[in-house]
């Protein structure tokens, strides 16, 4: 499965991620990839063609071409696409802080009220497609054909132009909730992020992307708050989760190196036994025998 950190590792000449919105056109007519991916910005996502099926925050959602979906900055993604008769086509329309702040302060000088109609906040939200949304991704499917030298300054004028265009909709609470969202976004701390990310397949360089730092500063305050390297002491806490279900499970090893993320049951039993100066066979039998 491909891992991405999207829109960052993803670039085209006329959609740089550096932009406060940036366009991602992706196309394929093969049945069906699998994408493993961590959103760097606040997404609106529609699907021109085939069936997109993701998995966010343990909750599983099915996209239907012609559906928008929205999803926050800091969602780890787990995506699967199903491609039709057309195969499979979606665009993607990313922004930043800077833009949401300016369309809240928009919607504040104009209907201040409806800053107030928030909806509860989710992970993903789908908004059934229209024809005016339909013809506005047309459009800009069209001029990124035509490699418009004008086209950064057109993909921001046409996602203005769909906030307000979902903002005259039954949709609007739901708009209004995630430009809030992304207009307050902060960082998430260290912490949280261990807590959802520690027993995943996730690098040090990986996790302070997620954090939102750059890797010496995520590595300072890391040893700041923890007393160790990040390594060090990730490795430890994934041997202390392995040492318990050897304890506490019937998980045969391979299980519980996969359970605790090692990359192989010889790779955790080495460096299990460097740790607890027995292997994890011997270290079972021996609390068994207790």
């Amino acid at each position: 499965m491909k891992r991405l950190f999207v829109p960052d590792d993803i670039v085209s000449s006329y959609s740089r991620p550096g932009n406060n919105v940036c366009m991602l056109q992706y196309t394929n007519a093969s049945n069906t990839e699998n994408f493993d991916a961590f959103l760097t910005r606040h997404a609106l996502v529609y699907i021109l063609a085939g069936v997109k099926q993701i998995n966010v925050s343990r909750s599983g959602f099915r996209i239907n071409a012609g559906e928008l979906f929205l999803i926050p900055k800091g969602e780890y993604v787990m995506s699967e696409y199903i491609a039709g008769k057309q195969g499979f086509r979606s665009m993607m329309l990313f922004f930043n802080q800077k833009v949401a702040r300016y369309l809240v302060e928009q919607l504040n000088e104009t209907i201040p009220d409806a800053l107030t109609e928030t909806k509860k906040k989710k992970a993903v939200k789908i908004i059934p497609g229209n024809s005016a949304i339909q013809r506005l991704f047309s459009s800009l499917e069209s001029y990124s054909e035509e490699h418009n030298p004008f086209l950064g300054e057109i993909i921001r004028l046409k996602f203005i132009e769909l906030i307000y265009l979902l903002l005259d909709s039954p949709y609007r609470k739901i708009i209004i909730s995630f430009l809030l969202d992304a207009a307050r976004y902060e960082n998430p701390s260290i912490m949280s992020v261990l807590e959802r990310y520690l027993y995943s397949s996730q690098t040090v360089e990986e996790l302070a992307r997620i954090a939102g730092r750059s890797l010496s500063g995520f590595k300072r305050e890391f040893t700041q708050l923890y007393g160790e390297a990040p390594m060090t002491w990730i490795r430890k806490k994934k041997l202390e989760r392995a040492a318990f279900l050897l304890e506490k499970s019937d998980k045969n090893m391979e299980e519980v190196a996969e359970a605790s993320d090692f990359i192989s049951a010889s790779h955790f039993a080495r460096l299990f036994k460097e740790r607890y100066s027995v292997s994890p066979s011997a270290y079972r039998a021996k609390q068994t025998d207790i």
